[in-house]
């Protein structure tokens, strides 16, 4: 005979709750990767640039260039972002359902976490 246990529904909601608010982590975390990704970006055109010749268009990489690579990074970025929170968000709920939540917060943030260590690595 099946019985209802109302503690249940209640558990579901609470690890729900959480999924969303550590999702909503990840998604801060991500858009302070993406801008550490650009700066990285612009850091490196701008050296590269004035390895050639300088910003001023008198090398091949010229400030339309790294306005252009700039705009388009920042697009490119942005895209690879929202993908990545969409995805985020599906495993952190799957994870709630399946009681994993910890295990699957801690992946995807110490991905996140070595990115922004290699960018800021790469800015020193």
């Amino acid at each position: 005979m099946l019985t209802y246990d109302p503690a249940v529904p209640v558990r579901r909601t609470w690890s729900q709750a959480l999924a969303y608010l550590l999702w909503l982590i990840s998604t801060l975390l991500t858009v302070v990767s993406i801008s550490a990704l650009r700066q990285g970006l612009l850091r490196l055109l701008i050296g590269l640039s004035r390895e050639s010749g300088g910003l001023h268009g008198t090398g091949p990489i010229n400030h339309w260039t790294v306005e252009a690579v700039d705009q388009f990074g920042i697009l490119i970025f942005g895209a690879l972002g929202l993908v990545f929170v969409i995805i985020c968000e599906r495993i952190y709920t799957d994870g709630a359902e399946k009681g994993k939540l910890a295990k699957r917060f801690g992946f995807v943030t110490g991905v996140q976490i070595l990115l922004l260590a290699l960018s800021a690595i790469q800015a020193a």
